[in-house]
């Protein structure tokens, strides 16, 4: 009579082969979008910052009844973080009161606010803004001036002596990415899960904000595949046909130049998606491997089973 945790474990293995490569995708997928109670637990990271600078920059009686000065912006305001999240950013918007010209001078003033209201190190200033280091993830601060187009923030390598003020449009942004997702049935988030755990796995040279750009670009103008595995493959061949160029988030005034530097990485992601493409039929865990090169090892593969050398490597071992 079988062991009955042998008879268990067979079981477990017969089940994720039925599962198949778009049941993985599945699993990856649920794995890396963050859940509603983790995207609520950023922001409520983010609100106490956001409070701290309150009490700093306006009288005490006065921080409990300011509102309407902050926004929740970047891949937590448009629900495109990857789990864990590891950053909330959140423009603040400067009280007139202070008068700032330079972009640096505003780092620098919402630096010294938070740092006199909370009491640890973990404060430190980036090219974009002020960012906290909190229990389970960091807070970035933006300085912000709302103005009739949007809201002026810092340009980048803002800590410069020189440094000056670019104009965003973060609402229109988030605005225009509902857009796309609702026109393609939720897709467009899905293939930014994937691009940006490509990018972050294999260390892409290109940008988030970029990606996003690039993404709803590709649905406007290109015929959708079917699976988001096909997409991912089309999107890398087609984004290289599109770059080198300039680029612009919806509501901007300024472009993001956008090089050729990810083209290799987008010539070898192509690649390995064709090759797991071939594999699928015979063999999940191949095309499973293959995946996971491409997007990290949160992307799983049957169980029970060891990737093995190639044989001219298993021979030397």
């Amino acid at each position: 009579m079988a062991d009955p945790l042998t008879i268990q474990m067979d079981q477990a293995e017969t089940q994720m082969e039925q599962v198949g490569l778009e049941g993985l995708f599945n699993i990856f997928l649920r794995a890396r979008i963050p859940t509603p109670q983790a995207y609520a637990n950023a922001r409520f990271l983010a609100e106490d910052v956001v409070y701290a600078l309150r009490r700093a920059f306006h009288p005490m009686r006065m921080a409990e009844a300011v509102s309407g000065d902050s926004l929740i912006v970047g891949s937590v305001g448009k629900r495109t973080a990857l789990s864990p999240i590891k950053i909330v950013d959140v423009l603040y918007l400067l009280p007139s009161k202070l008068k700032l010209d330079r972009s640096v001078d505003a780092h620098h003033a919402v630096s010294a606010g938070i740092q006199d209201q909370i009491e640890h190190s973990g404060v430190s200033i980036d090219e974009i803004g002020v960012v906290v280091s909190c229990s389970s993830c960091k807070v970035r601060v933006i300085p912000a001036v709302e103005t009739a187009e949007g809201y002026k923030i810092p340009c980048p390598n803002a800590l410069r002596a020189d440094s000056s003020w670019q104009i965003s449009n973060p609402i229109s942004e988030a605005a225009t990415l509902r857009l796309s997702d609702s026109l393609n049935a939720g897709t467009t988030r899905l293939l930014l899960t994937l691009l940006k755990s490509w990018k972050e796995a294999v260390k892409v040279e290109i940008s988030s904000l970029a990606l996003e750009i690039l993404v709803q670009d590709y649905f406007a103008t290109q015929k959708r595949q079917g699976k988001i595995a096909a997409d991912f493959k089309a999107f890398v061949a087609w984004g290289q046909s599109r770059t080198p160029s300039t680029i612009t988030a919806s509501g901007a005034k300024h472009g993001i130049h956008l090089s050729n530097a990810w083209h290799e990485s987008a010539k070898a992601a192509y690649s390995r998606a064709t090759l797991a493409e071939q594999a699928e039929l015979n063999d999940v865990f191949s095309a499973a491997m293959e995946w996971r090169r491409l997007l990290g090892m949160a992307f799983p593969v049957p169980e029970n089973s060891e990737e093995s050398l190639p044989p001219i490597l298993e021979a030397c071992a």
